[in-house]
């Protein structure tokens, strides 16, 4: 990790200068407000509470860019303050830098950023029975490069982040809720060939290679949960005219653990991400998704998430669009009889009322439902959202 850290902030301050030849900085950033309500604000199974809440956002970034690399800095907030609940507020931010070095035929990349993550309740990995929700520091470090060999594209990155949740309360008793099982670090390695880069739809093949390091082990954690794993997929990347652009892939994901109760688990993946323009006013975009996530429930290591999705977006005038979505996500749980359904639904309007401002309005709908000997208590969730946007 030292050394990746190392590297990447290395070659992310020697980007600076070489970018800093254009002499030509840009500063954007926005900042927002919004208003709005909740049905379920712990996604409680019963004795269902609404509040009110109170949301901010901001976000600015720095950067540059020169025919010798460029160099961006970034930082944000994104606050949520409940009325009532007020041990659910949120202060959450990030804050980074990235870089790249321009060089014949490719570029070398890089990046690092730290952020404080508050989890949302309605995960199915988030506890929902303490004080407040989980909170997490976030630190990430990536390191690559693309380059074209002739008529072939070559891409490889390095990916580190590491997790720290703090402990929480419980709501009713007052003990403390260890969320130390769960602080890792992951290491992520990315191979990927593209034939003809520049066509229309350009094939490609890609291997994955991860590495989960939980900081501990037993007897101090109930079992041990590192792992390794690859992912080797193949797909396509779209971009017909205006029309039609995205990439999809498919591939099998193989993981084996150092915990000998865990039995090794393997399965199809999936990857996919159209657009497709069927006007200049309507847009429609379709989403699918497949692979492994980390679990926190006892005993299971992993859970196989799977998701569908679908959103479609339609321009009345330039200034006022309307966009509607609905997802489905199912997931199951390794060594363990739980399988959780998650649904979404919802639908937002936003008025553009100047050229760097914007008025929205949302409602968003979300349920889940859990099966098996180990199910969970599910919920319903209802929230409606008014905001503002400036941009600078």
């Amino acid at each position: 990790m030292k050394k990746l850290f190392f590297v990447s902030t290395a070659l992310i301050l020697a980007s600076a200068p070489f970018a800093a030849h254009a002499q030509d900085w840009k500063v954007d950033g926005s900042l927002g407000g919004s208003l709005g309500t909740t049905s379920n604000v712990l996604a409680a199974p019963s004795n269902e509470a609404s509040d009110t809440v109170y949301g901010g956002s901001g976000k600015v970034t720095l950067s540059t860019e020169s025919e010798a690399g460029s160099f961006s800095v970034y930082g944000g907030f994104d606050l949520t303050h409940y009325a009532d609940a007020e041990d659910e507020n949120a202060d959450d931010y990030a804050f980074g830098a990235d870089g790249s070095l321009k060089f014949e035929g490719g570029d070398l990349f890089a990046g690092a950023s730290h952020a404080l993550n508050t989890e949302d309740r309605r995960k199915v990995t988030a506890r929902r029975d303490t004080r407040s929700p989980t909170e997490s520091t976030d630190d990430s470090f990536d390191i690559g490069f693309n380059a074209r060999l002739g008529g072939v594209g070559l891409m490889a990155r390095a990916d580190y982040v590491t997790s720290d949740f703090e402990d929480a309360r419980h709501r009713i008793t007052n003990a403390v809720v260890d969320h130390d099982f769960r602080d890792r670090g992951t290491w992520t390695e990315t191979v990927r060939v593209t034939g003809s880069p520049d066509a229309d739809v350009s094939l490609f093949a890609q291997v994955v290679f991860t590495q989960v390091d939980y900081d501990l082990k037993p007897p101090a954690s109930l079992h041990n949960r590192d792992s390794e794993g690859y992912t080797a997929s193949l797909g396509a990347t779209f971009d017909i005219t205006d029309q039609l652009s995205g990439e999809v892939s498919v591939g099998w994901s193989g993981r084996s653990f150092d915990e000998p109760a865990f039995d090794d688990a393997s399965d199809v993946v999936v990857d996919a991400d159209l657009t497709w323009t069927v006007t200049s006013d309507t847009t429609i975009t379709l989403a699918a998704a497949r692979g492994f996530e980390e679990s926190t429930a006892p005993l299971s290591p992993i859970y196989v998430a799977t998701a569908v999705g679908a959103s479609i977006t339609h321009s009345y005038s330039p200034d006022f669009k309307v966009k509607a979505y609905i997802g489905q996500e199912w997931d199951d749980h390794e060594n363990r009889d739980r399988q959780d359904t998650t649904g979404s639904a919802g639908v937002s309007a936003a008025w553009k009322v100047a050229s760097n401002a914007e008025l929205s309005a949302a409602y968003d709908f979300s349920t889940q439902d859990s099966d098996g000997v180990h199910a969970i208590p599910g919920y319903d969730d209802g929230r409606w959202t008014v905001g503002f946007k400036v941009g600078f």
